[in-house]
């Protein structure tokens, strides 16, 4: 993401909130060892390896399926029960996403950093676009299946080639999903020779790309290199268009600290010049209903195993609830289904591990299952049979879940008992993350256009 014009030169990171539910949230080309630093796995397989364990029959009928298994990219076709490979077993691929028409899929492949690929949903046709010609940044796809890539809109012809389709502001950081409403983080600072800067960062609204924007919250930041105090105030550090014209999620950096894995305050603002609802430290995924009820996975500390719960918030007026689990156990990982009435949610158990060597974050992993919430009910219920589970994601009916859980991807369809789809994943005996985190979402993607 760009920085605003008038911080050029002052090191102020701005980013977006993560997670599927973050409509305005790009993907940008990571190198091998960003990877490997990252995510704390070896992406290269064992000589071995000879491809993926596929189910084509538990998969059939369910759409199309884009997976990383050992560092090579696969998509799984599930009308034609085919398999087809993207990305070579030492290319470190990540990042999958179809459009959302489902006729097109985008990944990244460590080989590359300043680029990005394109292919056909089944996987055809794959081909290299260069980032720096286009804008740089963000990759992402727009609700009406144009692609944008950094500054700059893309529609997709029948043979894979980008026609441009126009521009957005620079400053655009979040859009709600029916793309009616847009944010806009804007900075206005006066800055001295000896590096001094003071001035306020804006997060802004409005109801169209070029249309008349409204201030809904700002804050003051400086910096006086003689004083030794460092950056002062609040820094930008993500924001989320909520639907129905809810309002607005921002996190901030306070002091513009480097360090946010513990995560980073997450507020909720209804109205413009309003009082931020503080939702607490978070650096899990925040889930939103088609009704715009939240789902946080709130709890600030660094590692995996230790503070970790969903909160509910509700609108109108701002309310927060956290979800019940029994004593000593976690909740995490929260996605809503379509109709927004049922909560697909991780339990496991709470831990005092202070390493997170792979035998460590196996040993916890090991602990995780699959639970669903009714809206309403007293607490989650557990789905059997789903031990290991992580990053629940629902299918667009709302009838079937796909997660991971022991290194592969698994399909929950319609109550019966899991079936596993493919895998492995990871590189097998090296579980390490960082501080026990593993990104899974950056190994999948699932389309039912």
């Amino acid at each position: 993401m760009k920085l605003s014009p008038a911080l050029a030169g002052v090191a102020l990171a701005v980013t977006v909130l993560s997670g599927a539910a973050a409509p305005g949230s790009g993907q940008k080309a990571p190198t091998r060892s960003e990877q490997v630093a990252n995510r704390g796995h070896a992406i290269f397989p064992r000589a071995t390896y000879t491809g993926p364990v596929v189910n084509y029959h538990a998969f059939a009928g369910h759409g199309d399926l884009a997976f990383v298994s050992l560092g090579a990219l696969y998509v799984l076709d599930g009308a034609r029960h085919r398999l087809v490979k993207l990305v070579p077993l030492a290319g470190g691929a990540s990042n999958p996403h179809f459009s959302p028409n489902g006729e097109w899929l985008t990944y990244f492949d460590g080989e590359c950093a300043d680029c990005f690929y394109l292919a056909h949903a089944d996987g055809s046709g794959a081909r290299r676009v260069p980032l720096s010609t286009n804008g740089g940044g963000r990759v992402v796809w727009l609700p009406d299946s144009r692609l944008l890539v950094g500054d700059t809109t893309y529609r997709v012809k029948a043979a894979g080639e980008l026609a441009t389709t126009g521009r957005v502001p620079a400053h655009l950081v979040a859009w709600s999903p029916g793309w009616d409403e847009f944010a806009f983080e804007t900075a206005q600072v006066k800055t001295s020779a000896d590096g001094a800067f003071r001035g306020k960062w804006a997060l802004e609204l409005a109801s169209s790309i070029t249309g008349k924007r409204t201030v809904w919250y700002q804050s003051q930041i400086s910096l006086d290199p003689r004083s030794g105090r460092g950056f002062q105030g609040d820094q930008f550090a993500g924001a989320q268009v909520l639907p129905r014209h809810e309002g607005v999620l921002f996190s901030v950096d306070p002091g513009n600290s480097a360090d946010d894995s513990g995560g980073r305050p997450l507020y909720w603002l209804a109205t413009p010049r309003g009082k931020p609802f503080a939702l607490g430290r978070s650096r899990q995924a925040t889930s939103v209903s088609r009704i715009g009820v939240l789902a946080v996975g709130a709890g600030g500390n660094e590692y995996a195993w230790m503070d970790k719960h969903v909160d509910i918030c509700r609108p109108a007026p701002l309310r927060c609830s956290t979800l019940s689990v029994p004593p000593g156990q976690l909740a995490f990982d929260p996605a809503w289904a379509p109709d927004g009435g049922t909560l697909a949610l991780v339990e496991a158990k709470a831990e005092t591990a202070e390493d997170f060597k792979p035998s460590t974050v196996a040993n916890w992993y090991s602990t995780h299952h699959l639970f669903l919430w009714a809206v309403g009910s007293p607490r989650p219920v557990l789905v059997p049979g789903t031990q290991g589970a992580a990053a629940p994601t629902w299918s667009a009916d709302g009838k079937s879940v796909l997660y991971v859980a022991q290194d592969y991807l698994w399909l929950l369809r319609d109550g019966s008992r899991p079936a596993k789809l493919a895998g492995p994943v990871l590189v097998r005996g090296d579980w390490g993350a960082f501080f026990g985190q593993i990104d899974w979402q950056s190994d999948f993607a699932w389309s039912q256009a």
